[in-house]
């Protein structure tokens, strides 16, 4: 894709032009900074556990956001994380994206990291 802004940006050296572009697509997608995010991971010895907490967490926030219709929070996943072993464990997350993510963050249990913000995906 050598027409994408961000190499078009790169080979005008313009920081300016690749900012506007990427806040642009970031207000069209509604990703941080403009809405908050939370990358949140459970990782377990076995594959099948991490995986049903994963879904289990995800049908206890999904009832929680019917409940309430005004909540702001959108959730992608949950889904294997992109390295699938790490320190013997399989990891995997959602995101969660919304101005209200913080009111569903105590739904989480001990064993679940969460991470506003993240700087990275994997």
């Amino acid at each position: 894709m050598p027409d994408h802004y961000v190499f078009t940006a790169m080979l005008t050296r313009s920081y300016k032009k690749f900012f506007c572009s990427e806040m642009a697509n970031r207000r069209t997608e509604g990703l941080p900074p403009i809405r908050p995010m939370v990358k949140a991971t459970f990782a377990h010895a076995r594959m099948d556990t991490a995986e049903a907490e994963a879904f289990r967490a995800r049908r206890e926030l999904s009832t929680v956001l019917a409940a309430d219709g005004t909540i702001d929070i959108e959730i992608l996943g949950p889904a294997p994380a992109i390295v699938r072993r790490q320190r013997g464990q399989y990891p995997w997350q959602m995101l969660l994206l919304g101005k209200d993510v913080r009111l569903v963050l105590p739904l989480f249990h001990r064993g679940w990291l969460l991470e506003a913000d993240p700087l990275q995906l994997t």
